[in-house]
């Protein structure tokens, strides 16, 4: 049986690094990339608290079954984070600040309480091809703006990065607003969301 212990955690937080967590994979992705009139702000923007499902392909997996996206508390600061919790009762926190100018990417805090600090930016107006580099050398992508179906909801505008670690893994992720992460895949892995809880 595969065990989901990594996740294409990207932009929140180690931008592009493989760590727990995430959600991913189906859906159509029926938009122009470079035609949006979207924001990377807008994908990282989570102004109420939501709770989802995941489901992870294959079924044979195992790994985080469920996400808490929302406002948060860091370090005494006013944040944005997304909480994955796993079937064996481990978690992950990413952690990020979103301002007009654009997003930084803060941190991580896993099950053992370490803590992955990024400090990338995203700048509110990237354009599809430019890229981030963090601080441990993995390199994210911004694809473009996409329009993407999951368990019968309509993501619009989410923000598509494709990114290579540090390690040499690949993969991709999809931040949907007010929702965060919603859609990763690494390799034959997919983690998506599966409805609201």
């Amino acid at each position: 049986m595969k065990t989901t212990t990594k996740f294409w955690k990207l932009l929140p937080v180690a931008a592009a690094a493989l760590a727990l967590g995430g959600c991913g994979g189906g859906g159509s992705d029926d938009s122009d990339p470079t035609s949006s009139s979207g924001s990377i702000i807008d994908c990282f923007t989570a102004n109420k608290t939501v709770n989802f499902a995941i489901t992870i392909v294959p079924t044979s997996s195992t790994g985080t079954s469920r996400s808490t996206t929302g406002p948060m508390t860091y370090n005494g600061q006013a944040i944005t984070g997304q909480i994955f919790f796993y079937a064996n009762g481990a978690k992950e926190s990413n952690y990020w600040s979103v301002a007009s100018s654009g997003v930084t990417l803060i941190g991580s805090v896993t099950n053992n309480s370490a803590i992955v600090h990024d400090g990338s930016f995203l700048p509110q107006n990237m354009k599809p091809g430019q890229t981030v580099t963090d601080s441990n050398n993995n390199v994210s992508v911004f694809v473009g703006f996409e329009t993407i179906e999951l368990a019968g909801k309509t993501f619009t505008n989410t923000c598509h990065f494709s990114g290579v670690a540090n390690i040499g893994t690949t993969g991709d992720v999809w931040y949907a607003p007010e929702y965060g992460l919603v859609k990763s895949i690494e390799g034959d892995l997919t983690l998506q969301y599966s409805g609201d809880l």
